[in-house]
């Protein structure tokens, strides 16, 4: 495979993830970003493979990156997901959040939020500093 192929590299990264070979396509999308450091999927899609292998400051790394380049709507989701799976409820709010005021069109966030506001008034995030307003979320969600 001609090197310069950095989509071939992508995808290549895809079906190993597919087939559940995650440390190939780790390698896989590595080689692509080589090629195009900039790309948003890439980014995200390597962030993916190293949530899958529990190496979570990587992931967040990617995402981030992602993020930071073209504020990506998947990676803002992701991300969220990745704070969430560490306990960081207030973090997780924030970045879905940011992730609608970004991105108004970013249905899966703007999804996340509402379930993420509706289980928080159920458990009472005492423990977050600023407590969610109900009005704030009303008005992310318009």
């Amino acid at each position: 495979m001609d090197p310069k192929w950095k989509d071939a590299h992508y995808n290549l990264g895809t079906s190993f993830t597919q087939s559940g070979e995650t440390g190939k396509a780790v390698s896989a999308f590595k080689k692509a970003l080589e090629l195009d450091p900039r790309n948003t999927d890439y980014h995200n899609s390597l962030g993916h493979a190293y949530r899958d292998m529990d190496m979570d400051s990587m992931a967040k790394f990617h995402f981030e990156k992602a993020i930071k380049i073209s504020q990506f709507a998947d990676s803002y989701v992701n991300l969220s997901s990745l704070y969430d799976k560490q306990g960081e409820r207030e973090k997780t709010f924030e970045i879905l959040c940011e992730a609608v005021t970004a991105n108004r069109e970013n249905i899966a966030a703007r999804g996340n939020l509402l379930l993420y506001s509706l289980d928080a008034q159920v458990y009472h995030m005492n423990s977050m500093k600023h407590p969610m307003p109900d009005m704030l979320v009303i008005q992310i969600l318009k």
